[in-house]
């Protein structure tokens, strides 16, 4: 079976994440290719690790052209006989729908919604694929109950069984942690991240705690976004949040940090960088928005989107807690993973779903 995953970018994301996952575990009786709309990112070089082509079609979001997507995407499926392509995100699925032919098509929502602040055009195209969709795909997965809830609402005209977003967890608890002080935040630069709120609540923070620092890693949160370096010091920050950027590999600053923040105020579902968190034993902060209550292993570590004395509040408590509480919430964290957020589940998911959409793609064609 060789099945085509297709994505916008090889940006840091839930999606890019999950097709690493995937291609690392279906089998080897599964051929993964992989197309980027987009041309090659800081995640390139893992997804060319686990699949068999990795292709960039070195559009860009301005001349974001379809059409000639959907062409570059027919002579791959030809090219390397693809049996199912599964797009993520809804440029991707767009693509997905004008590729015609006879294998299948599959779509994983990864989003709860979008407000006025996301662009016109993506709200469009998010619109128009959830009207056709029950006709263009023959499985529209949600990769948590939010997302299937948004896509209730949404009007797509069936949705399979939720296939929860997972990560690989260790089968040993996490040793004890080094207490750094250091805040995390994996999030790229969009409205929905609510960096502003993040930001006010870690004023609060650091004006309490002094060993107390935030990092910044994702796409546009590096040293060359003018307008957050002007938040970080209108605040007084300068000194006390480091700016990354993408980064390749989290790894790093998941074992240096103390907990992940994760401060979005609507649009999130289940985010990845949050369950490679818990998997690492990292406990997480989040506000209440989709899924991400799933991430919290204590009800103080969870608060109301855009109330930053509420994230001050719970970022707190993880900082303050004496030792030995702060190792509980560790190994808690690490028992959410493997119980509910275990990347094996996800994958034998994903495999019987691409063996029923080829099995009923078959019988059409006889």
């Amino acid at each position: 079976m060789r099945v085509l995953q297709l994505v916008n970018s090889a940006d840091t994301g839930g999606a890019q994440t999950l097709i690493e996952a995937l291609g690392r575990r279906l089998g080897p009786d599964v051929e993964m290719h992989t197309a980027v709309l987009l041309g090659a990112d800081v995640l390139s070089p893992r997804l060319e690790a686990v699949s068999a082509s990795l292709t960039h079609l070195g559009l860009t979001t301005r001349t974001l052209r379809a059409d000639r997507a959907a062409a570059a995407v027919r002579a791959l499926v030809r090219r390397h006989g693809v049996d199912v392509v599964h797009s993520h995100l809804f440029q991707a699925d767009v693509v997905n729908i004008l590729t015609r032919g006879s294998h299948g098509r599959v779509t994983t929502v990864h989003t709860t919604g979008m407000t006025a602040s996301d662009p016109v055009r993506s709200r469009l195209l998010a619109r128009a694929v959830a009207v056709v969709s029950a006709r263009a795909f023959d499985a529209s997965v949600a990769c948590g109950p939010a997302a299937q809830a948004y896509m209730r609402r949404a009007g797509y005209g069936s949705t399979s069984d939720v296939v929860r977003n997972g990560v690989p967890v260790p089968v040993a608890p996490p040793a004890a942690r080094e207490r750094s002080g250091v805040v995390l935040c994996l999030s790229r630069w969009h409205p929905m991240k609510d960096h502003a709120t993040l930001l006010d609540a870690f004023a609060v923070v650091a004006a309490a705690d002094a060993r107390a620092t935030l990092v910044l890693a994702g796409s546009g949160t590096g040293p060359d976004n003018d307008e957050l370096a002007a938040m970080v010091r209108h605040r007084g920050l300068e000194r006390r949040v480091a700016r990354l950027g993408p980064v390749q590999d989290v790894g790093e600053l998941l074992a240096r940090a103390e907990l992940l923040v994760i401060s979005s105020s609507y649009g999130e579902a289940l985010p990845m960088a949050g369950a490679e968190a818990l998997a690492a034993g990292l406990p997480v902060v989040s506000t209440d928005v989709g899924d991400c209550a799933t991430l919290t292993v204590d009800p103080r570590l969870l608060c109301r989107p855009r109330d930053p004395d509420a994230l001050a509040r719970a970022i707190r408590t993880v900082l303050g807690v004496p030792g030995q509480e702060y190792d509980d919430l560790a190994r808690g964290s690490w028992a959410r993973a493997r119980t509910t957020l275990s990347v094996d589940e996800a994958v034998d998911r994903y495999r019987a779903l691409y063996e029923r959409v080829v099995a009923a793609a078959s019988r059409a064609v006889a």
